[in-house]
Parts: C-alpha cells; sequence; structure tokens
C-alpha cells in the first residue's frame, strides 16, 4: 500500500525565514501572527500554561544562539513572552531577527514532536498555515 505521508515535503525545513517565499518584509510581524496562531490552535489541545511552558522551553533553547534575545521568565503568561519577542525583534536588523524567529520556530516544532510526535506535530502546524518560512502561508498573507 503506498503511504501519501512519505511523499510529503516536511513542513518546516532548515531554509531560513525570508529566504525563500517569504514576500513578508517584517520580520517581528509575520512572527506575531505566526505565534498567534500556533496559540490558538494548540491552547484548546495543551491549556495556557502548556504552551507557555513549551514556548519558554524553546526560547530557553534558542537564546543562547541569540543573546539579544530576553530570557524567559517562569510563569510568565505567553501573550507577555510575546511581547518580549517581538521587543527584542524589532531591536534587532531584519536578517537577524528572521533567523532569530527560524530557529525558534523550529525549536518549538523539535520539542512538539519529541513529546506527540512528527505526525500529529505536522498535522498541527498545517492547520496553524504555519508553512517552510517560519511564518504565514500564502493564503492567509492574502487576507
Amino acid at each position: 500500500m503506498h503511504n501519501r505521508d512519505d511523499e510529503r515535503k516536511p513542513l518546516l525545513t532548515d531554509a531560513p525565514a525570508g529566504s525563500a517565499a517569504d514576500g513578508d518584509n517584517d520580520p517581528p510581524g509575520a512572527a506575531l501572527r505566526c505565534w498567534r496562531k500556533l496559540e490558538s490552535q494548540l491552547t484548546p489541545l495543551i491549556g495556557d500554561a502548556g504552551f507557555s511552558a513549551l514556548y519558554g522551553r524553546a526560547l530557553r533553547l534558542t537564546q543562547p544562539h541569540f543573546s539579544w534575545l530576553t530570557a524567559p521568565v517562569a510563569g510568565q503568561p505567553f501573550r507577555t513572552a510575546l511581547e518580549r519577542l517581538l521587543l527584542d525583534l524589532r531591536a534587532a536588523d531584519p536578517h537577524s531577527a528572521s533567523q532569530a524567529q527560524h530557529v525558534l520556530l523550529a525549536t518549538f516544532k523539535r520539542l512538539m514532536s519529541t513529546l506527540i510526535g512528527e505526525v500529529l506535530t505536522t498535522q498541527i502546524l498545517n492547520s496553524a498555515s504555519i508553512d517552510e518560512s517560519y511564518g504565514m502561508n500564502i493564503q492567509e498573507k492574502s487576507k
């Protein structure tokens, strides 16, 4: 039997944001849309605290690579952490901001995959319209 899942291209690759089909020249804006969409898709499944913890862990793992990212505060609500991320991304040059968002989202995806598996992670990210440019997909950008 032929498995269509084997033919699918991985949803998130190692291509940096802003390099492929990313027509958005505003990395902080793209990051905001991406994380809000992920939050809306995952919070019903894992709760506010679960989403914040997963995001916080991803940020802690990403922060050593981008020392200008503010380290997360334990127990901090996600909305507060997102506001801090946006301030950090806006203060950085666009290339560095795109790179940081790329690494942060890739780390988040790896953590999710470890917890719930690659297939379910990919399905959730697909339903959240997150594409390889680590932002919203083309259909979402046109809305």
